[in-house]
């Protein structure tokens, strides 16, 4: 994985995650798969010391090592069986020297319009919620197996049919992995069956582009706002506002660093009334104009 200075943990220049921007011109793919098999070894991946924002699903397991890393703002160590499983717009974060020099892990990742296609969404509703579990010996068998199928479709660019062989073998190794992740997701959706933390983060992810007050939350969960307010900061140390005000704050700072899109576009896109409105609001927390931010 390739580093760069360390941002520390306030998510200074954010950007996108895009897997297959080389994908056509490593593996002679001139048909836009948007599907990528490989590892951590193999690719330069620049995701270290600063933060992401991914634009794919990514479905990765840890071979040897250990890294520390924060999905959504949540912690997760990554030893040795280690699954992670990223949805569009996830947020991740590894620090400079949160990772042992022989990490290793094998990935692969595919568009979610991809997946619509084959009509599977529904299987993967879940990843947003639960994106991380330790694999069973056995099952971690099981998915390397998967791991190692597809990359040998994958590789085999001479196919004549490679693009329908590749989505059919997704197709399959996709319901051979929900077989493995469906017990996880039961085990810990019962754990957490009231829990109203859960139920926000979810919402939150939904709706934090249009919606900036705890009433609108509460509301959706149906407990009063003093009340949501004190759980959340019970329970995971920040309150309601301070998780609305990190999201905007960490996709905005992506859209700066990675797109051209004006402050009054971001503006826009973050459903504020103008970019003045916009301005002040990222002033206040980042002691900076957005555009100072972008061209710093």
């Amino acid at each position: 994985m390739a580093s760069k200075k360390n941002k520390g943990l306030d998510l200074e220049n954010a950007s996108t995650l895009d897997l297959f921007q080389n994908d056509g011109l490593k593996m002679g793919n001139t048909e836009n798969l948007k599907f990528v098999v490989s590892d951590t070894d193999a690719d330069d991946l620049d995701i270290v010391g600063h933060p992401v924002i991914v634009n794919s699903v990514i479905c990765a397991i840890c071979i040897r090592g250990k890294a520390n890393i924060r999905i959504n703002f949540q912690a997760y160590t990554l030893i040795p069986g280690s699954f992670v499983l990223l949805a569009p717009d996830t947020m991740f974060i590894c620090e400079e020297g949160d990772y042992s020099e022989d990490f290793l892990a094998n990935y692969m990742t595919f568009s979610f319009d991809y997946v619509k296609e084959i009509s599977i969404g529904h299987i993967i509703y879940d990843i947003r919620n639960i994106p991380f579990f330790q694999l069973e010996s056995n099952e971690y068998e099981d998915i390397m197996n998967v791991y190692r199928y597809l990359k040998l479709r994958y590789e085999d660019v001479n196919h004549p049919y490679r693009k329908e062989v590749i989505k059919f073998s997704l197709l399959s190794a996709i319901y051979d992995f929900s077989a493995i992740y469906d017990k996880y997701t039961l085990i810990l959706n019962e754990r957490e069956e009231d829990s109203h933390v859960t139920k926000f983060i979810d919402l939150l992810f939904r709706n934090y582009k249009y919606h900036r007050r705890c009433e609108f939350y509460a509301k959706e969960l149906y407990v009063t706002p003093k009340y949501l307010s004190k759980i959340m900061k019970d329970e995971t140390g920040s309150t309601v506002q301070d998780w609305i005000f990190k999201l905007i704050l960490f996709e905005s700072k992506s859209l700066l660093k990675s797109t051209k899109m004006t402050v009054a576009q971001i503006a826009e896109y973050f459903n504020y009334p103008d970019s003045t409105s916009f301005g002040k609001f990222f002033k206040k927390h980042e002691n900076m104009t957005p555009l100072e931010y972008r061209n710093q």
